[in-house]
């Protein structure tokens, strides 16, 4: 019960007590001089811990900041319960909240620190303190006769009588004398305040009393030769029976047996093996020693400065940080863009230390998409005197742009922009290389007179075997031609090998070998080897002197 009156001078204030007597309520009153009187007669001794906790428990409670505004108090409410059985009379001065008490607040040092006061300095807080005192010393004295040999033996958590002296105790222990003035005063806990700590302590004190206490196990004989030690009399079965009792029966689990001794002993297995490695196979599959045969870097075919300007390869090189363009090459511009003076550069393994750095500049880049759409970047490059290529996109423009390239065997490379859907088909720079000396060899074959020969029928090659292939082709008659060797790839990996051999028009017939464990058929018009005419390749003697060194030579080969 509390009555909120508004707040006068201390000296007239009128305040409301609330006292807890026998679990009775006492109505409080309020008349100027007269409350001390009554509370008095009321209320008997207030040196006693109950009447003084109640009586300042209401003081407290009616000088609260119950009306407070949440705001203005200085730190966030801290959602912290009590530990204790009584909540606080008001709410918290430093975060408001009403559940725990000042003490218990985790920002109450900090608000002592900043408000530059201590917790005696508040006032109207000496009561608040002195009922936070007092319920806390009540809890310390019920943990502390919980913990003795005594309370175990008790029936509840909470004491059957309100008072014990101490001539009881010690009637107990078999003292005869004491004094009367001795007396200790123990607050009975009624069950609404109790906590979870005191259920689980009620519930573990109810079984051991209803459980009857067990023996404990005999003791292993000693051998008398074994030298004994002073205490080993003294083992903590006699000092404590009755725990060796509850120690066997509730805390055998927590203890390990002989069996699981023994497997502690046991040999430790070593660390788990290493898993093999996932091997993967290569896709592209390629003669060896020669991978990197027919690849090109990896380019775009675009413009630069202008939508206009010079086509050229764009080359993407992820193995630079840093993007070059070729000093002759910017000058050959016909707009160029403005040189600038940047950060002092040194560029390793790219070029020799004699390569100088003129500057750099902002260039415009101008590319075509598959749909026929041109897409227009701007790309920080470095000017280096002396470069071989006109121009090299390295890292920082990959990243600009987040460029992903993925690569296809049958399709080839693209190029995507960031997580668009603009794709730049790569071009290989190889490319046009391939093709002028493919056209080369063309106009030399036609030449020298060099045509292709082809099988006439098919023809099974059996395996680690040799067979004239009969083939045909533009032979003259009374010519001899010579055919060129070669490998014909007949599956991945396997071939068919053609030697250096001399033909006759009359019947023209290749010998073709088979290298591989299982036969192979070569189908008819299959190209088969280059041939020429045999004049035009083959060393024609000058004099007799060569024609007889010549002649020699071949019978001596021929010995062989």
């Amino acid at each position: 019960m509390g009555i909120n009156i508004p707040k006068k001078p201390r000296e007239n204030r009128r305040v409301a007590f609330e006292a807890e007597l026998q679990e009775e309520e006492v109505e409080a009153y309020s008349s100027g001089t007269k409350d001390q009187e009554e509370l008095a007669s009321l209320l008997g001794d207030p040196t006693e811990p109950v009447q003084v906790f109640n009586v300042a428990y209401r003081k407290a409670q009616s000088n609260g900041q119950s009306g407070k505004d949440s705001k203005t108090y200085m730190f966030k409410r801290n959602e912290v319960k009590t530990k204790l059985k009584r909540k606080p009379p008001g709410p918290c001065r430093a975060c408001g909240n009403p559940d725990h008490w000042n003490r218990e607040c985790p920002d109450w040092e900090l608000f002592l620190a900043r408000t530059r006061k201590t917790e005696a300095n508040f006032v109207g807080d000496s009561d608040y303190n002195t009922a936070w005192e007092i319920l806390l010393s009540e809890e310390a004295a019920q943990d502390f006769e919980l913990a003795t040999p005594g309370a175990q033996n008790s029936g509840s958590v909470r004491c059957k009588s309100n008072t014990k002296t101490t001539m009881e105790v010690c009637k107990e222990e078999g003292e005869e004398s004491i004094d009367q003035r001795t007396t200790e005063e123990l607050i009975e806990k009624n069950e609404e305040y109790w906590t979870e700590d005191d259920r689980e302590r009620e519930a573990f004190f109810q079984s051991m009393k209803e459980r009857p206490p067990k023996k404990p196990p005999p003791e292993p004989e000693v051998p008398t030769s074994a030298p004994s030690s002073p205490n080993s009399e003294r083992t903590n079965n006699q000092q404590f029976p009755e725990y060796e009792a509850y120690l066997n029966e509730d805390f055998r689990d927590y203890y390990p047996s002989d069996e699981k001794c023994e497997a502690f002993g046991a040999e430790t297995p070593g660390p788990p093996s290493k898993s093999s490695p996932i091997v993967l196979q290569p896709l592209r599959k390629r003669p060896p020693g020669m991978s990197a045969l027919g690849l090109s870097v990896l380019s775009m075919r675009g413009s630069v400065a202008t939508e206009d300007g010079p086509l050229i390869d764009q080359r993407l090189d992820s193995c630079a940080n840093v993007s070059l363009m070729s000093y002759e090459f910017w000058k050959s511009l016909k707009v160029r863009p403005n040189l600038q003076k940047g950060r002092k550069l040194e560029l390793y393994q790219l070029t020799s230390k004699e390569r100088s750095i003129e500057g750099y500049c902002n260039l415009d880049l101008f590319t075509e998409t598959e749909d026929g759409e041109v897409l227009q970047t701007n790309v920080e490059v470095y000017l280096v005197s002396g470069m071989t290529v006109p121009l090299l996109l390295g890292m920082d423009y990959h990243l600009n742009y987040k460029l992903t390239v993925s690569h296809d065997l049958e399709e080839g490379s693209r190029i995507r922009f960031a997580d668009s859907e603009h794709l730049v088909r790569a071009r290989e720079k190889m490319a046009h290389r391939r093709g002028k000396n493919a056209r080369r060899r063309q106009r030399e074959q036609a030449r020298r007179g060099m045509h292709i020969a082809r099988a006439v029928k098919d023809t099974v090659i059996k395996a680690h075997s040799c067979a004239n292939v009969e083939v045909e082709g533009p032979f003259r008659l009374e010519e001899a031609y010579i055919v060129e060797k070669g490998l014909l790839e007949v599956r991945k990996q396997s071939y068919l090998a053609v030697p250096n051999a001399l033909i006759d028009s009359h019947s023209p017939r290749i010998p073709v070998s088979n290298t591989s464990d299982t036969p192979r058929m070569i189908r008819r018009g299959e190209a088969i080897a280059w041939v020429s005419v045999a004049e035009d390749e083959v060393d024609v003697p000058e004099n007799e002197a060569q024609r007889a060194e010549m002649e020699a030579y071949a019978t001596t080969m021929k010995a062989l």
